[in-house]
Parts: structure tokens; sequence; C-alpha cells
């Protein structure tokens, strides 16, 4: 493996078709006499790119040629080429630790866009081509009525002629917009005011969720943070969950303890109040389900047999009828129904019913981009209710998503990072979702005193409950990335991200 600091320079090796060098600005690095270079790297057979290439990604190798400097690398990777009939071009990345490869044959090539790699064609590169028309996308009708004409109509978060106007929406205190579909934040605290967990000190942390002790007035925080000063970039093997407290619902919290070490992420806890038992539902790594318990909420908390596997980012809740549901994010967003046992047994120990698809393939014609992280909650009249991750964007703002050859546009107006779904009964066939321009929320919110504070990736969402039946969302809790360009959640130095808790309704 190479070090960081090491440049990597991949020859290919092929026969190129000449052509006149046509760039509307100079590489980021040094140019070598003989052959046109251009920032990307070169992509075989992979869509669309912002130039067509000669057939130079057919083989390559790589090459170690030293050099005290990035040009004096580029001088001897020129050098090299240039003395060899069969090269045709070369691409040089001053720091990477990936090693790049063209084996693909016999197939047409594209400039990809990469922030990384410069490539060199000898000879020159080809002009660019006419810029296409833009993309003609066909409007989606929109999911609700005009007026409304049941609950559904107002998103099952308020009552259809409740405020004594037929055909409008009243709608709970959580909610607004004409169908009820907008959730109510209220603005974030001014810059400087510490709340929610990692800006104070700045700990990289992504989402969690809370408990809140009614006896004592304590919020007990299970939030996701990562070890040994890491950023997000290495979530997969530094995460660990955290328990924190705080006198109120948005913090700032207070570390207490670990619960659990890495790898270790995404915790949900819920209260069982039959058999008084903490549930804390979790995955570790990457994807592998565990359900942790406690009879204390100050833990130790335990591993306990669960029956369902391969359940990745789970979320569960309690229905009045005292069964426990538990979602899991997959190709369905499946819901699965487990039952309290004739003998008294708890829900959690007995074995699901059959998974229900709440979601079909992620997504659905009103929810654009993809859907991931689901939040589940059940109303005290049986309803159910998905907050989940759904991104066109992992950026923003940008003028386009990286890796898509500027296709798909991360502004305000066409980027979107949330869905809401909903059903009555819970069942397949029963569930309505909506994103998008109708979105729960999004990438901005206010703040107090005025101002827009601006997330480039706003994901994980939980959401407190309260009020008098415990149906309101009283806060809204998210693992945020700040905005661009200087935090993204991908790069190592920039991936500092915290766990955003905002107020939801009047307050």
């Amino acid at each position: 493996m190479l070090s960081a600091r090491s440049a990597v320079v991949a020859i290919v090796l092929a026969t190129c078709t000449q052509g006149a060098l046509s760039q509307a600005a100079p590489c980021r690095l040094p140019s070598a006499d003989g052959f046109g270079c251009v920032d990307g790297y070169c992509g075989v057979n992979s869509g669309p790119g912002p130039r067509p290439l000669p057939p130079v990604c057919r083989t390559s190798l790589e090459l170690h040629l030293g050099g005290a400097s990035i040009a004096d690398r580029v001088s001897l990777a020129r050098d090299w080429c240039t003395n060899r009939t069969n090269c045709t071009a070369f691409a040089l990345d001053p720091a990477s630790v990936v090693t790049l490869a063209f084996t693909a044959t016999n197939m047409t090539a594209t400039l990809q866009p990469n922030v990384d790699w410069t490539l060199y064609v000898k000879g020159g590169l080809p002009p660019l081509p006419p810029t296409p028309p833009p993309p003609t996308v066909a409007p989606v009708p929109p999911v609700f009525p005009t007026r409304c004409g049941t609950d559904t109509d107002c998103s099952l978060n308020g009552v259809c002629g409740g405020g004594g106007v037929s055909g409008e929406c009243k709608c709970s205190v959580s909610w607004s917009g004409r169908n009820c579909e907008v959730l109510g934040l209220a603005p974030l605290p001014a810059a400087g005011d510490p709340y929610g967990y990692g800006l104070s000190p700045n700990i990289t942390s992504w989402g969690g969720s809370i408990y809140h002790d009614n006896a004592t007035g304590v919020y007990h925080l299970f939030v996701t943070e990562e070890t040994d000063g890491a950023g997000l970039s290495s979530w997969i093997s530094h995460s660990q969950i955290i328990h924190a407290v705080s006198s109120t619902p948005l913090g700032p919290y207070t570390r207490k303890n670990v619960v659990s070490t890495p790898p270790t992420t995404n915790p949900q806890i819920i209260y069982d109040p039959t058999t008084r038992t903490f549930l804390l539902f979790h995955i570790r790594g990457a994807g592998s389900f565990q359900l942790t318990t406690s009879m204390s909420v100050d833990g130790p908390f335990v591993q306990t047999p669960f029956e369902l596997s391969g359940c990745n980012n789970p979320t569960a809740a309690w229905h009045p009828n005292g069964t426990l549901y538990v979602m899991c994010h997959d190709s369905h967003f499946s819901l699965y129904a487990f039952h309290p046992g004739a003998d008294g047994s708890p829900a959690w120990k007995a074995k699901p019913a059959a998974a229900i698809t709440t979601l079909d393939v992620g997504h659905s014609r009103y929810v654009p981009g993809n859907c991931e992280d689901p939040f589940l909650h059940i109303t005290s009249r049986g309803h159910f209710h998905v907050l989940a991750h759904c991104y066109t964007c992992y950026w923003y703002p940008a003028a386009s998503r990286p890796g898509t050859g500027g296709n798909t546009p991360c502004l305000p107006g066409s980027a979107f990072c949330s869905g809401h779904g909903f059903s009555a009964t819970g069942q397949a066939g029963n569930w309505t979702w909506v994103g998008g321009e109708q979105a729960a929320y999004n990438f901005t919110s206010s703040i107090q005193g005025g101002g827009v504070r601006a997330f480039s990736t706003r994901e994980r969402p939980w959401a407190l409950m309260g009020g008098p039946e415990g149906d309101d969302i009283v806060a809204l809790i998210n693992g945020v990335s700040p905005a661009m360009p200087t935090y993204n959640k991908f790069t190592a130095g920039q991936d500092w991200c915290y766990t955003n808790i905002q107020a939801v309704g009047p307050q």
C-alpha cells in the first residue's frame, strides 16, 4: 500500500487517436510538453462525461518514478511515456493510496469528473463536444388533492375539516402546510450557542435518539460518536455509542459514558413499560443488526437474542395494542410485527410476522432520489409514520452532484433530503409517501435573530415525541455535515459532522 504522500503514476499502453488540444482552463497540475492534460480520470463505459477521449484506456501499469516534487513526477512520467511508442497517456494523483488501473479492452472511454486525478494524453485532447440540451423532466402530478376529503389527505398529521371549514386540513401543532406535510421546525440557535451533541467540544457525531425520564426531567441521548478524533469518513471502524444527558431536549448534552464500543452506530432507544426494560437497537459495522437491553437507562446494556437478522438501520415503535413494530432499511423498508406471547413473554422475544412492504425499491414517483435511515413512530390512534433520509444530493449547495457529469443539480429547488411515509393501518398497499418539493424538511433552517444555516448533508432522522397523547414531534434529530465547500462527510480533514437537535412546533 502506498503512503498518502506518494504519487501514483499510471501509464496507459494502447493505440491513441491524435487530437488537437482544446481546453477551457489549465490543469491544476503542471503541464507536460507534447501532452494535453485535463483534470479527471479515464472512465470505461460508465455513462456520459464532459469530454470523449481517444481509446487510451485499454491497458495500464503502475510506475513508481520518484521525484522530489509534483513537477518532477510529471516530467519523469512525460519522458517515460514519450520514449515508448505504445504509451499514449498517463494519469497522476499526487496524494493517492489507491492504484489506478485501466484494464478494460475494446471499450470507448470518456473523461469522468474527479477532484484528485489529472490525465495527460500524448498529442493533445480532442475538442470538446457541443453542449447537449438540458434533459426534459416530465412533471410529477401532486400527491395530494387541492381540497382534503379524508385525514389521509392531511398526511395523517391533521383532521380534514377539523377547523370547521369543509375541505381544509387542521394540522397538529408539529405540522403545517395545506396538507400538513411540512414539519414545523423552529429556528436554530445563533452561531456560537451550543446545542445538540458534537458542537462544543467539536467531536464528530452522527445522530441518535432520546429517552425522556418524566420522573427526573432528564433527557438521555444515545448518540453515535467517532473515536480517536476521527471524522465521519472513518465511521465503519471508529463509531461507538455514547450516553449523554441534558436538562433540556435540545441540549447541549454532556457525555456520560460509553454504551457500546466500535464498530457500533445508529442507536434507537425505546422503553418497554410492561417489562420495564430499555431496548437499544443499533448496527455493528456497516449493517449487522444488534439488540442490547438493560433494566436501567444508565446500563449496562447486554446483547440480547432477537428473532430478526439482516436488518440494516433498524427502527422500532410500540403500537397502542402492545405490538412491537420494527422497520429495516432494505429495498422495501420492510416492516415486521412482533406480538406478545400467550404465556406473557414480551413481544421482543417473539418471532416476527411476515414482512410488510412499505416503500417499493427505496423510492417512489413522489420521493425523488434514494431513501435510507428510516425512523418509525406510531400515534395513539394507531397511525404509522416514517421519516427517512431521501436524498437527491449528498453535497449541498453545489452546481452538480460530483460524479454525475453535471447531470444532477444540487441547488435550492432541486436538492432534497427527506421523505415522509404514512399509513392508517401499516399494511402493504396502504402507504402514502411524499418528498421532493413536498418534503417534511430540507437542507436549510432559519436561525434565531435572522439568517439561514445550510447543511451539506442532513441524514439519520429521529424524532422526540411529546404532547398530551405523545403524538406530537417536539424535536428533530439529524446527523449533519456543515455546508460546502469547507466540509463534506467523505473527505478526511473535512469530515467533521455533528448531531443537530432542533425544536419543532410553537415555542
